[in-house]
């Protein structure tokens, strides 16, 4: 299996010998920072929206439910994978594997609450670029549709049990203004989010299948929390 920490080769003074420390040379880094941002990263913001909602505290105790570890996995593979164009040779399934092992290491206490800010920032490259290709295809999302909608409903700044946080990003204010207008009406508040083209490509909002998929992952979500968002995918 070849490795994952990739640098590109490219060192004009001299070439360093990092390959003794399991460091791979590569002609071109971007398939693996893309392979990052819509594999490890994305995961990461996935579990962090949905765990923090249901009152998980950690990446450690959110992979330690069963229901969201299946979730990264079939997300990873199933949705983020084949969007990736890499080199011959690299096994995504054995990244996935790797990842989740990662986030299982009970020394790492990264907290769901600091992953998930700036949303509106990080999920246009961990999430959103790799759906609107999908889009493009004529492939569905279902796993990238259940976070836009966690991570709609986080923004509300309020989980599912009604313990409030701050939400931390840039747009908070905008996200209040938008749940204050459209909060009684989720088909309204998710258009809305959904029209907001500087987080938003415009090719994927008007996906009517996509933005339905947002929709009903959002109602199950505010009805019967993370089980039945779960259980209806």
């Amino acid at each position: 299996m070849r490795s994952f920490l990739s640098v590109e080769d490219h060192f004009p003074l001299g070439r360093p010998n990092w390959e003794a420390e399991g460091v791979e040379m590569v002609a071109d880094v971007e398939p693996f920072e893309t392979m990052k941002l819509r594999m490890l990263n994305g995961s990461h913001s996935l579990l962090a929206y949905l765990g923090a909602l249901a009152g998980i505290e950690t990446v450690y105790d959110g992979i330690n439910h069963d229901e969201l570890r299946a979730l990264l996995r079939r997300y990873m593979l199933e949705e983020a994978a084949p969007t990736l164009e890499m080199p011959e040779g690299i096994d995504l399934e054995a990244y996935a594997d790797s990842l989740l092992a990662r986030f299982a290491n009970d020394s790492l206490r990264h907290r769901l609450q600091q992953i998930a800010m700036d949303g509106s920032q990080k999920l246009p490259q961990r999430w959103l670029s790799g759906a609107l290709k999908r889009s493009a295809a004529g492939q569905s999302s279902p796993w990238v549709a259940l976070g836009m909608a966690a991570w709609i409903r986080y923004t509300a700044g309020q989980d599912l049990q009604g313990n409030s946080y701050p939400v931390d990003d840039p747009l908070a204010k905008r996200f209040a203004e938008l749940h204050q207008r459209h909060g009684r009406d989720p088909s309204t508040l998710v258009a809305a989010y959904l029209a907001m083209d500087d987080v938003v490509p415009n090719a994927l909002a008007q996906d009517d299948a996509f933005a339905q998929a947002v929709l009903a992952a959002y109602q199950a979500l505010s009805h019967g929390g993370l089980s039945e968002a779960l259980a209806a995918l």
